[in-house]
């Protein structure tokens, strides 16, 4: 299916009039983006899909949470939102929810406030219509009735402060009388069918996903960036479980110790997007949990060409970023080419290269380069220790129609190069740092360990950063964060002055992820 038409699917609006629009939102989809510049939210998604006004406007009357599915009013002006508001306050709106719940909801029952559809065991599916604020009054009532919603990460005391997943719960009813347009309107959206499932004790999985493809509805909505991060573990609600998408592939990462099911609940996963996506395979590679032992092992099925699920893959793969062409590899080993969650940080080095020398170290396959080159970059250095890696990276700028002149490649430990571009006096504008956590080279013989590392690292690249200069920090070391790295910024400047211009979020694919890099950028003024 298009990803387009996959967006629109889980869209629906169910009403509509010169006033109002009632959209059914699903879960994993917030309502509103907190980004800057990134339209993630359903109000976004709705003036993509072309629901907004000629002035663009678009105001929910209520909030529902972003893993909370059902449907939600939005105004299409402000003498709309206003009379809606009244219309709530004054308790003229009917909700009716339905939840999964922990425990023996009977027990409510018998206080006339919840309806049981189903008790099972453990769970039961409840209903429970009312006129109150929404469905925060709801979930402090269950949970002082010791029936938690399930997934609640906020009142329910097994998941509370956990991030990502379902939550169990659904409004799936509104009634009010048109306060603009005096009719009565009643309007509703079926219960997702994975309810009854769940309160029947089965797993949540199914449901853990649709919402973390609702979450990158953005992403379905572009179509200028078709790689991106569909699952992210835990922080989707399925621990050990990571899914990739580049372009027609997906790369299924499976923590060995985190994920339980095997690989059979991994292919229901990986199927799933796949249809959805309409993806060519799937490749699965299990990540151990012990690194000196069955690396051997993994990284032999990680060079596998057959796919998980699907049709063999070509060798290499063109992808697109925001309109930017990278080559990757879905069967090359662990690593395929590129890092998703620098996504965001390759956009800023394009917007800010224009006319200026960037230096990319550690440049793995080149795509920051590449970024810089297509930003207008007057030149692009790209370090490597690694010739395989920069021919890769030349390759990327063949993809992009760009020429080679004036751009340089050197196979060189990071260190070295440096040495000699002070010999050379060669300076640069932006200088992007993105070390590797542990690294070994033979020639020189050197270890270099970001944690303690890091200051001498930024400390020589200062050396070759002109006056004005742009220096981009990043780790994915988990235990690090961007305080850290502001420090180490201090630490190496020597009293050279600068400013932190940026701390950017990480994409919204990467949200709560402990191991997505951790940026900050800083201009140098001395």
């Amino acid at each position: 299916m298009d990803a387009r038409a996959v967006a629109t699917n889980m869209i629906r609006v169910v009403y509509q009039d010169d006033h109002y629009l009632i959209a059914r939102k699903p879960a994993g989809l917030p309502m509103r983006t907190q980004r800057r510049g990134v339209p993630a939210g359903l109000v976004e998604a709705l003036i993509e899909l072309g629901y907004g006004t000629e002035k663009g406007d678009l105001t929910p009357c209520f909030l529902l949470e972003k893993y909370v599915s059902g449907l939600v009013i939005v105004a299409k002006t402000p003498q709309a939102g206003y009379h809606m508001q009244r219309t709530i306050e004054s308790g003229g709106l009917t909700r009716s929810y339905v939840a999964v719940v922990r425990g023996d909801a009977r027990v409510a029952l018998k206080k006339g406030s919840v309806e049981v559809v189903k008790q099972s065991d453990k769970r039961a599916l409840i209903r429970y219509p009312h006129t109150g604020k929404g469905g925060r009054s709801l979930r402090e009532l269950l949970i002082h009735q010791r029936i938690p919603i399930l997934g609640d990460t906020q009142f329910d005391p097994r998941r509370k402060g956990r991030h990502g997943g379902r939550m169990y719960l659904h409004l799936e009813r509104l009634q009010f009388d048109h306060p603009l347009e005096n009719k009565p309107v009643n309007v509703s959206a079926p219960m997702p069918s994975g309810f009854n499932v769940v309160a029947n004790d089965a797993e949540t999985m199914r449901e853990d996903v649709e919402a973390a493809l609702a979450g990158r509805t953005s992403f379905l909505l572009d179509t200028r960036t078709d790689a991106y991060r569909l699952m992210g573990g835990r922080s989707d609600g399925v621990s050990g479980l990571i899914l990739d998408r580049l372009g027609p592939v997906g790369i299924l990462l499976l923590k060995e110790g985190k994920f339980q099911g095997g690989e059979d609940r991994a292919r229901r996963a990986a199927g799933f997007f796949a249809k959805e996506l309409g993806l060519q395979s799937v490749y699965m590679k299990w990540i151990p949990r012990d690194r000196s032992h069955g690396v051997d092992s993994a990284l032999g099925d990680a060079r596998s060409a057959t796919p998980l699920w699907g049709q063999p893959a070509p060798e290499e793969v063109t992808i697109r970023e925001n309109g930017m062409n990278l080559l990757v590899r879905p069967f090359d080993g662990f690593m395929t080419g590129v890092f998703l969650d620098h996504r965001d940080n390759r956009a800023r080095i394009r917007e800010i290269s224009r006319g200026r020398r960037v230096l990319n170290a550690f440049s793995y396959t080149c795509a920051f380069s590449v970024a810089a080159a297509l930003g207008g970059a007057e030149q692009v250095s790209s370090v490597d220790i690694s010739k395989r890696n920069l021919e890769w990276g030349k390759a990327n700028f063949a993809a992009n129609n760009i020429s080679l002149d004036g751009h340089y490649f050197f196979c060189s430990e990071i260190y070295d190069f440096f040495t000699r571009a002070r010999r050379q006096e060669r300076m640069f504008d932006v200088v992007i740092l993105d070390p590797p956590t542990f690294s070994r080279s033979k020639k020189p013989p050197r270890t270099f360990r970001v944690q303690d590392d890091m200051a001498s690292l930024i400390r020589e690249s200062l050396t070759v950063l002109d006056k004005g200069g742009t220096l981009m920090v990043a780790t994915n070391e988990r235990l690090l964060d961007v305080s850290w790295i502001r420090q180490q910024i201090s630490v190496a400047s020597g009293g050279r002055a600068f400013k932190v211009v940026d701390v950017p979020d990480p994409p919204i694919d990467f949200e709560h992820d402990s191991d997505a890099a951790k940026t900050v950028f800083a201009s140098f003024d001395g």
